[in-house]
């Protein structure tokens, strides 16, 4: 039994993935901020799938008062605008990092 899983997981379900008999899940990235005094943040309105690269966005018009735009924050690594960051099996969440000063 544990054998006919493995075979449909593993290489049945993506050969159907690819050939457009299933429907790939599908993904977003979102971008949030707490500090920004005015303007609103970027918005990526791609619809990605799991394995492709997105690039990610810059702060767009948002506006800090005493505060500078680092980057996005993904999880405990900080990210550039116009870096690469590949989907996985998720929704990513970017969250803007900045510097007082």
């Amino acid at each position: 039994m544990k054998r006919i899983f493995y075979i449909i997981t593993c290489f049945l379900l993506p050969v159907l993935a690819l050939t457009g008999c299933i429907e790939q899940p599908s993904y977003r990235i979102y971008y949030y901020s707490k500090e920004f005094t005015s303007g609103s943040l970027p918005i990526d309105s791609k619809i990605y799938t799991t394995g492709e690269s997105a690039v990610i966005l810059g702060q767009g018009n948002l506006k800090y008062n005493d505060y500078t735009f680092l980057g996005w924050r993904y999880y405990d690594e900080l990210r550039s605008p116009g870096e690469h960051i590949t989907i996985n099996f998720y929704d990513i969440r970017l969250s803007s990092s900045t510097r007082h000063g």
